[in-house]
């Protein structure tokens, strides 16, 4: 994905992924996530699909390598 491309699908996604919480600490004591990554993962999963790939494929070409020092 070029530049451009990659802005739009971020702008697209943003708009589902985070939503403003009007409380983010619940009764509980507890903090709420800012996005929900149940929701991060399908947005990526759906721009992946949009370009002709299968969701599961590895986007890295060559698996990273070790320390060569």
């Amino acid at each position: 994905m070029d530049v451009d491309t990659c802005i739009d699908a971020y702008t697209e996604m943003s708009d589902s992924i985070f939503q403003k919480v009007a409380h983010r600490v619940t009764l509980s004591g507890k903090v709420q996530a800012r996005f929900d990554s149940e929701r991060l993962t399908k947005s990526i999963k759906a721009i992946i699909k949009q370009h002709g790939l299968q969701e599961d494929d590895t986007l890295l070409e060559k698996p990273a390598q070790g320390c060569k020092v």
